[in-house]
């Protein structure tokens, strides 16, 4: 379940850097770089739960790894639709993935996630 809703949120991630890419290449490493640090929590979280959850270190690296797939995809797929639109499609654009990717995380798979790091955490560190 951790898996799939990290990739939903680096999927919707990669939309925002795709429509940014579109606008301005400067405006997508701005954003690129702004999600880098916004998810080396989310990583350790994820991470941690894995660990917890007995998965193997091997394929603990494996599906980490995999996480640049939804990133990638979303991005290129941004880009493409949008390089040759308006202006004004492109901002509107941006707009509409920049108010989405943090509302959709912060209102369903946050919560979620800190309770789960939470409990698990709070348990290893108390026994």
């Amino acid at each position: 379940m951790i898996y799939i809703a990290v990739s939903i949120d680096l999927f919707s991630d990669g939309l925002l850097i795709g429509a940014g890419s579109a606008v301005s290449p400067s405006v997508a490493i701005i954003l690129a770089a702004g999600q880098v640090l916004a998810d080396v929590p989310e990583g350790f979280a994820t991470i941690a739960t894995m660990k917890d959850k007995g998965i193997p270190r091997s394929k603990r690296i494996l599906l980490s790894a995999s996480f640049a797939i939804p990133v990638l995809s979303a991005a290129v797929f941004a880009y493409f639709v949008l390089r040759n639109q308006p202006e004004a499609f492109k901002l509107a654009a941006l707009t509409f993935t920049a108010g989405f990717s943090r509302s959709l995380p912060s209102k369903i798979w946050s919560p979620r996630l800190t309770r789960a790091v939470t409990i698990r955490t709070s348990h290893r560190w108390l026994s």
